[in-house]
């Protein structure tokens, strides 16, 4: 198993090794895994992405948290649920889960990097289904992330703040 971001490139590209890394255990394993926390982007954005970067991933060989939530979900019922998340995190928990057509119908509340998608109209229909009993899943748990040097918000802190505090 292999983490990406950090492990095999970081912002600035590919961390130099990382193909050579990567073919060389492919020969010595059954198979390579490559994990992720990124919860802003679909597995195809991603898989394009490593592509573009020279890194040679299946879809088969991708886990991210979006595939975990996905998973999570189905394996307590399903339910229809409402993500606060990107528009390609959305479409892709949509190709598997039912999308809460009112935030009342929700069962599960799923949150993820939402900064290009969050507006008080979608905060509010996260608190209305928090409020009416939905379970919220976070993509991750960290608190915040650095940027240019600077702590920034990050997805897991709704998880922290609604475990400590029922709605």
């Amino acid at each position: 198993m292999l983490d990406l971001e950090g492990t095999l490139y970081t912002r600035e590209g590919l961390i130099a090794g990382a193909v050579a890394a990567v073919d060389g255990l492919r020969g010595l394993a059954d198979g390579v895994r490559f994990l992720t926390n990124t919860d802003s982007q679909s597995d195809v954005e991603l898989l394009g992405q490593l592509r573009d970067k020279g890194l040679d991933v299946g879809a088969e060989e991708l886990f991210t948290p979006v595939n975990a939530a996905v998973a999570f979900v189905e394996g307590v019922g399903g339910g229809p649920v409402l993500v606060v998340g990107s528009e390609a995190v959305t479409r892709q928990i949509g190709q598997s889960l039912e999308l809460a057509g009112e935030p009342g119908s929700a069962r599960h509340v799923i949150v993820g990097d939402c900064r290009a998608s969050l507006s008080y109209g979608l905060l509010d229909e996260a608190f209305q289904a928090l409020h009416g009993g939905a379970e919220l899943v976070a993509l991750q748990a960290g608190r915040f992330f650095l940027s240019g040097g600077r702590p920034h918000l990050d997805t897991g802190l709704w998880w922290r703040v609604c475990r400590t505090r029922r709605v």
